[in-house]
């Protein structure tokens, strides 16, 4: 049976320079927030942390109590608003992972910080239900 090796696995072996260099002694910071819904509509936007200047996006995990019959949250930019999840079932309690390929790494090479939400789907939210966003990110 075959083995195979990642990208980064693969130039480590031949001493190349790794693709994400950047990350290399990198401080990684968690940002924690939590928000109470108050019966958002669909298409409303959620404030849930932001990418700073410079950094660069790891993952995020979501968790949330049961938001009502036919709801979904995604999480996103304001270039795109699934940059970093696509939409999720959130009629249950659940935690949901952000890790989307199309984010993954994404870096912020402005100088401003970009804000990052979830945005409501499927139908409005049931009000006095929590919902807590972790964010990882890191900045070399």
């Amino acid at each position: 049976m075959p083995d195979f090796k990642g990208v980064n696995t693969t130039l480590a072996g031949t001493k190349a320079a790794l693709i994400q260099h950047g990350l290399w002694d990198a401080k990684v910071k968690v940002h924690v927030d939590s928000y109470t819904t108050t019966g958002e509509a669909i298409a409303d936007r959620i404030f849930m942390g932001r990418l700073e200047p410079l950094s660069t996006y790891l993952g995020a995990e979501i968790d949330f109590e049961a938001l009502g019959i036919s709801t979904t949250l995604s999480f996103g930019d304001a270039g795109s608003a699934t940059r970093f999840m696509a939409a999720v079932a959130t009629n249950a309690a659940g935690t949901a992972r952000a890790r989307a390929i199309a984010g993954m790494h994404y870096r912020n090479t402005t100088q401003d910080p970009i804000p990052l939400f979830l945005t409501v789907g499927g139908a409005q939210l049931t009000a006095n239900r929590l919902i807590k966003v972790t964010l990882f990110t890191a900045r070399a």
